[in-house]
């Protein structure tokens, strides 16, 4: 009887094993399988979501390779730049020593992302869908950006910016209101978003 029991315990516990990522659900797209960060009518940015993701971005590449709960980018000469260990509900952003850089949590009540480079999410920004054409920035309660969505020209940017980077796009994923995130730097919002964008 024990016997019995161990087993269907085990078999349990194989079918109930979490997922590598919470999924926000979004009804009306598909996750992409490639992203492009254009500059005026210059590709800027490519990244590839294969099993190995790739980014392509002023004339370096980067690839993240997952392995069970956690994906390591490399650089060209094989170097660990960053590391993105996963949970039931966040992710985490670590860098070649495996120090927290940031961690990304997801809210599928309120299908909203929200960053913050602690782990007890303290001034964290948020990154929120309010309509079929816009993704709203806040840190604080203090809205720092609007990011629009001119369907026409399949184009995503940021509202009253001085930056001309746009991301090219047939839809609005909540994710890409990552890439217009102040305080991170470039590289580092290409690796979240790359990431983020499958948890929708």
């Amino acid at each position: 009887m024990k016997k019995i029991l161990v087993l269907a315990l085990l078999i349990f516990m194989l079918f109930c094993k979490k997922e590598k990522k919470v999924e926000i659900s979004e009804t009306d797209h598909t996750i992409p399988t490639h992203l492009e960060i254009m500059k005026e009518d210059t590709l800027e940015t490519k990244i590839d979501l294969g099993e190995v993701v790739s980014i392509e971005t002023k004339g370096k590449i980067i690839k993240g390779t997952l392995s069970e709960n956690k994906s390591i980018f490399k650089d060209e000469s094989g170097n660990t730049i960053f590391e993105i260990k996963y949970t039931e509900d966040y992710f985490r952003l670590l860098n070649e020593k495996g120090e927290l850089l940031w961690k990304v949590k997801i809210d599928p009540d309120e299908s909203l992302f929200l960053i913050a480079n602690n782990d007890e999410m303290k001034n964290s920004f948020e990154v929120k869908k309010i309509n079929a054409t816009s993704i709203k920035i806040e840190k604080n309660n203090s809205q720092l950006g609007i990011v629009s969505f001119d369907e026409a020209n399949e184009k995503i940017s940021l509202e009253d910016s001085s930056s001309n980077n746009f991301i090219k796009s047939k839809q609005l994923l909540i994710s890409f209101g990552i890439y217009f995130l102040p305080e991170i730097t470039e590289l580092q919002r290409l690796v979240i978003l790359s990431e983020a964008v499958h948890i929708q």
